[in-house]
């Protein structure tokens, strides 16, 4: 989710982050998710998502992807 609006990012060039989401989830919503990778790729960051369909919840599945995608940086 985008937590503070209205603010302006530094300069993320070279910073890599993952985000673990999952649709459904009660507190942040799949626009929040795609609005917060905006504004950190518009900020200059690399994002990679990692979907899935458990809501709120953290997945082995999500675990593994971010294990895997920490260890390709």
């Amino acid at each position: 989710m985008v937590p503070l609006r209205g603010i302006e990012l530094p300069d993320l060039s070279g910073k890599h982050i993952f985000i673990g989401a999952g649709h459904g989830d009660p507190y942040a919503s799949d626009a929040e998710i795609n609005e917060l990778e905006a504004l950190l790729t518009e900020a200059g960051a690399t994002v990679e998502i990692f979907w899935h369909h458990k809501g709120h919840s953290l997945t082995q599945e999500e675990l593994a992807a971010a294990v895997q995608w920490y260890e390709n940086l």
